[in-house]
């Protein structure tokens, strides 16, 4: 089976067809969405296991699923979202949907209408902002790093946010130094923005990190919130009053190895035509 995999690179591999457990649900992935994530793999800010299988946001349809899951999925399209709360990481901890075939757990697909868009690949994404912009009403707030989560936030959020961008060197320390925030919100993998974070907050502030895996990240400032993506029914509204917005945020690739790391926040690719299929 055709697979985009990590093994000292992200690299096309022929891999074992895996099982359909019990609890899970294969389909043929159709688009994929790549992001900060699949960035942070190839600069080695993230390690996974060797021969791994990419890809933890995507669109596909049904093929088959587990005895205990819904036989009435099978031939519906399917939203995978990047976590699994009974597995972990989509294409982080557990293997993606960058594949002929995938094999994911049933938790974390949402069935999509038949006149869905590829944009319903950015609603994990803009959930996960909604549920920030939920927590951070009425403080001050400061965003580090840009990334697909930071730039929705500053397109999203109703109220003035301050920013510094995911280059430390591009910092004026003294000047962010001198001011403590109620809310810092980390749309970024690289580990001095968590340290940073810490001495940013104020004592009783919140640090906001999404959370897209189990095992990352090692370490947590104190007052930290993990917020796991999730599909909320109003992101669906918000992804067609954006569509004309997140044509600038999202690019499209017929090469998913070839748009690793990403021009844009985001990049929508063609599985089938990324494995030559």
């Amino acid at each position: 089976m055709k697979s985009i995999v990590f093994n000292q690179g992200i690299i096309i591999a022929d891999v074992p067809e895996i099982p359909v457990g019990r609890d899970m649900v294969e389909i043929t992935p159709e688009k994929v969405l790549l992001d900060g994530i699949e960035n942070g793999i190839y600069l080695g800010l993230l390690w996974v296991k060797p021969n791994l299988i990419l890809g933890g946001v995507g669109i596909g349809k049904v093929r088959d699923v587990g005895v205990e899951v819904d036989q009435s999925l099978i031939g519906k399209r399917v939203l995978v979202m990047p976590y699994s709360r009974s597995r972990g990481g989509i294409g982080t901890e557990i293997d993606g949907v960058l594949a002929e075939t995938s094999v994911i757990p049933q938790d974390c697909t949402i069935p999509l209408p038949e006149d869905d868009k590829e944009t319903s690949l950015l609603l994990p994404y803009i959930s996960l902002t909604l549920d920030i912009m939920d927590i951070i009403k009425g403080g001050e707030s400061l965003l580090i790093g840009q990334g697909l989560i930071g730039n929705l936030l500053m397109k999203l959020a109703d109220t003035n946010i301050d920013s510094i961008p995911d280059d430390m060197l591009t910092v004026n320390r003294k000047e962010i130094q001198s001011k403590k925030w109620d809310y810092i919100i980390i749309s970024s993998m690289r580990g001095w923005a968590r340290h940073v974070a810490g001495k940013l907050v104020k004592g009783d502030g919140k640090i906001i990190i999404p959370k897209f895996l189990n095992s990352w990240p090692p370490y947590l400032p104190h007052n930290s919130i993990l917020i796991p993506p999730r599909v909320r029914s109003d992101s669906f509204d918000v992804v067609k009053r954006l569509d004309g917005i997140l044509k600038n945020l999202i690019g499209k690739s017929d090469n998913a190895i070839a748009s690793v790391p990403t021009v844009k926040p985001g990049i929508i690719v063609d599985v089938r035509k990324s494995l030559g299929l």
